[in-house]
């Protein structure tokens, strides 16, 4: 009698087991948005010895397959609280912006680089230079006025070793153009498609540039010709992105 009990205790749970198997199998594969992890602040703006901000992101990033972050600006328009993530790493991290972001950072050594793309009414501008690290680096400027899910300006760190401190700590530099005024900023940090963690934080924007005796910013170069940037070598003709 006490082997029959334990035999259909067996058999009852092969039965859920196998239930919960096929539910779990069930499930359409797509991207994930993992619980954020409450009270944990993995964010700090600190200040360069120029006194420029720096976005620190304290977080054992190595640890992810393909991270990479997104920081977007928050703005208080009723097309800027319709912004999503948008996912630059799976959608369009790829093909000419790929090759331009791996040109633009070898590039960066010697000197400032820049190339262009656009889609799906995005414009991308891969930004090339050593950073305050002193490594050639590169970060993705993205902006769209288009309202919907991709609306806004965003910046998009893809390579992130350029950026590292160490194993567990970033110093990310955003860029003036985008980010020089002081407001709201939301970091996105991504493992592949998957979003890990989102996180807000104050941003106190880049402090007034000094001008020197004849107007010109203090140590800028002189404007290049045909509307390319000072000092700055294109990496890559603007194309579409394959």
């Amino acid at each position: 009698m006490k082997r029959s009990s334990i035999r259909m205790v067996w058999l009852v749970s092969l039965a859920v087991i196998g239930v919960v198997g096929l539910s779990a199998a069930a499930e359409p594969p797509g991207r994930s948005i993992e619980k954020p992890l409450v009270g944990v602040d993995f964010l700090e703006v600190l200040a360069s010895t120029a006194g420029e901000p720096i976005l620190a992101v304290n977080y054992p990033w190595v640890r992810h397959q393909r991270p990479s972050i997104e920081v977007r600006k928050i703005e208080d328009t009723a097309d800027a609280r319709k912004a999503r993530p948008l996912f630059f790493r799976t959608e369009y991290m790829k093909g000419t912006n790929l090759v331009a972001m791996y040109r633009c950072e070898e590039l960066s050594a010697d000197l400032p680089a820049t190339a262009e793309s656009a889609k799906d009414k995005v414009t991308f501008t891969m930004v090339g230079r050593r950073n305050l690290l002193n490594k050639p680096s590169v970060v993705v400027r993205c902006r769209s006025e288009e309202p919907g899910p991709r609306y806004g300006v965003r910046a998009v760190f893809g390579l992130l070793d350029a950026w590292s401190v160490d194993s567990r700590k970033l110093f990310l530099q955003l860029p003036r153009e985008d980010f020089a005024e002081p407001g709201r900023i939301e970091v996105v940090f991504y493992r592949d498609e998957d979003i890990v963690w989102t996180q807000t934080a104050n941003w106190p924007g880049y402090p007034a540039e000094k001008q020197g005796s004849e107007g010109e910013t203090a140590g800028e170069q002189p404007a290049a010709k045909e509307g390319e940037a000072a000092g700055e070598q294109p990496a890559a003709e603007q194309a579409p992105v394959q």
